[in-house]
């Protein structure tokens, strides 16, 4: 049994954290919510990983302070994993840029450094400038590298051999970033690219080995299903705008659970026993 502790506090959407926890669920990995005050309070003492979804990065950074960001470096530093998606996965760089030059627009630097290069989005060449509402989300195409791939999930063919696993995942996207500035963290691996971003601009998934621990960053939501985009549909005053999102979603699906895949047994080796 893992440890997993996902983050809930101020800035985290809830439609983002409630599709962390369903994504955990669905590979029975059982989790457990932890706040900014948890966190100061020992709470990731015996834990596997971490997972800061996506939100909002200056609430994370109000809450947590200096003090929860040095215990979460710590925590990886010292053998633990964390998975950073969207704005979970801005607050971990050691620079971010978002919405640059537009009002509201933020650059920053953070104090946790897992990943030593930016953050930049929103990705305008998807959606219009991030805000709240759906107007700026996306349907986008991920691509694996080979070195996303972990050689236990294969897919068995019909006739008993082994075909590769899909590479390519249609996923729900709402103002992450990419990832730049590789070469100023050598040990920073991409796991997956976006397929329409122009090439060594489009690193959309990360993975690291960090002391003794491991890092996933994620610019995209990959655990955004079907399912749970259509009940966020609910609340829509007209859904049939966003229909192209649930239809790749719904049609879509293997990429998207092989991606989940790799990212979880980057993080948990024992994911794949």
């Amino acid at each position: 049994m893992r440890n997993i502790a996902v983050y809930h506090d101020q800035g985290v959407a809830d439609f983002t954290f409630r599709s962390c926890m369903v994504m955990l669920d669905d590979y029975a990995l059982s989790a457990e919510t932890v706040s900014a005050e948890d966190i100061l309070n020992g709470a990731l003492d015996g834990c596997d990983m971490l997972v800061i979804p996506g939100g909002a990065d200056e609430p994370y950074m109000d809450k947590l302070g200096l003090e929860g960001c040095a215990l979460i470096r710590d925590f990886v530093e010292k053998g633990g994993a964390y998975l950073g998606l969207c704005a979970g996965a801005y607050f971990a760089c050691d620079r971010f840029e978002f919405n640059k030059g537009l009002a509201g627009g933020l650059c920053r630097s953070r104090p946790m450094k897992l990943f030593k290069g930016r953050a930049v989005g929103s990705l305008t060449a998807f959606a219009p400038p991030y805000d709240e509402s759906l107007a700026t989300a996306a349907l986008v195409k991920l691509r694996m590298t080979q070195a996303g791939f972990r050689p236990q999930l294969r897919l068995v063919g019909d006739e008993g051999g082994e075909a590769p696993v899909d590479e390519r995942a249609a996923v729900y996207y709402h103002g992450g970033p990419v990832f730049v500035d590789l070469a100023d963290d050598p040990d920073a691996v991409v796991m997956a690219i976006y397929e329409d971003l122009p090439d060594g601009e489009n690193a959309a998934v990360l993975y690291k080995k960090f002391g003794q621990g491991r890092v996933v960053l994620c610019g995209a939501h990959p655990e955004v299903s079907a399912e749970g985009f259509a009940a966020r549909l609910r609340s829509e005053n007209n859904p049939q705008a966003f229909s192209h999102i649930l239809n790749g979603l719904e049609n879509l699906t293997t990429g998207r659970e092989n991606l989940i895949q790799n990212m979880l047994a980057m993080l948990l080796p024992e994911f794949l026993n």
